[in-house]
């Protein structure tokens, strides 16, 4: 399933599809009407496969047979992983009219300034900023997910992806966070380990774009709001070095 994808340039000035898979294991399955040919009695092994038992003495006629099912995880509890390779960038409101908004009406000029006609905002760093994201939610499926992903505005900068700079990166409040979010210049305001807030990526993958989702399950409701910070100044001599970035936003199911 392609994502629906909505894209709002985000420049930080005054200091600062992608679709996610699941390795599921097939599951196996045995329909009553071929217990005759299976015999009496049967279970998995650790492998899988069907085995076939036939303990003497046992009538097929009146025993109840339950077949054993190898343990399969539970897609909602499963973490998603991270895109390889940079996101689209053709803004795609899909099947569900994805939008993302940012209200200028919310600006705080002493520490963020959004301006509607240029779809840019200007915001010093480590301060928040509410993102608004609306969709079909009658048409959607739950749990949804929004991905927030930054990438370099330049095109010839797009196959490289965005990563903190080297100062920020050792800072002492970032001993023993997970490298994931540590390295990643965009943050979610909650703070690390909230239910529902994941951040992905790997380090020791340069395809493996850093970004940022949210899983929402509530009902359907006129938008939903959530607010984010850069932990990163585009002014840092390493990182984002004095480069334009994007945020491209996602919307995705578990497919």
């Amino acid at each position: 399933m392609h994502s629906n994808l909505a894209e709002t340039m985000l420049k930080q000035e005054s200091g600062n599809l992608a679709e996610f898979e699941y390795d599921i294991n097939q599951m196996y399955s045995v329909d009553s009407m071929n217990l005759e040919d299976l015999g009496p009695l049967g279970t998995f092994n650790s492998q899988g496969n069907l085995v076939v038992l036939s303990p003497p003495d046992v009538s097929e006629e009146t025993l109840d047979i339950a077949y054993a099912m190898p343990s399969m995880p539970n897609i909602e509890d499963m973490m998603p992983v991270s895109p390889r390779g940079p996101p689209a960038r053709t803004p795609f409101p899909g099947g569900l009219n994805f939008a993302v908004e940012i209200n200028a009406a919310d600006t705080n000029r002493k520490k963020y300034l959004y301006s509607h006609q240029l779809n840019r905002i200007y915001v010093d760093i480590k301060t928040n900023f509410p993102v608004q994201f609306r969709w079909d939610f009658e048409r959607a499926g739950s749990p949804m997910f929004v991905r927030a992903t930054t990438v370099f505005s330049d095109d010839a900068q797009s196959e490289k992806r965005v990563e903190r700079c080297l100062q920020h990166t050792h800072e002492s409040a970032n001993a023993g966070v997970d490298p994931t979010i540590v390295q990643n210049v965009l943050h979610s305001s909650a703070a690390p380990g909230t239910q529902g807030v994941y951040y992905c990526g790997a380090a020791c993958l340069p395809d493996s774009w850093y970004s940022v989702l949210l899983r929402f399950d509530g009902r359907p409701q006129e938008s939903y709001s959530h607010a984010y910070q850069f932990v990163c100044k585009n002014s840092c001599s390493s990182g984002i070095n004095r480069r334009s970035i994007d945020i491209i936003f996602t919307l995705e199911d578990h497919t």
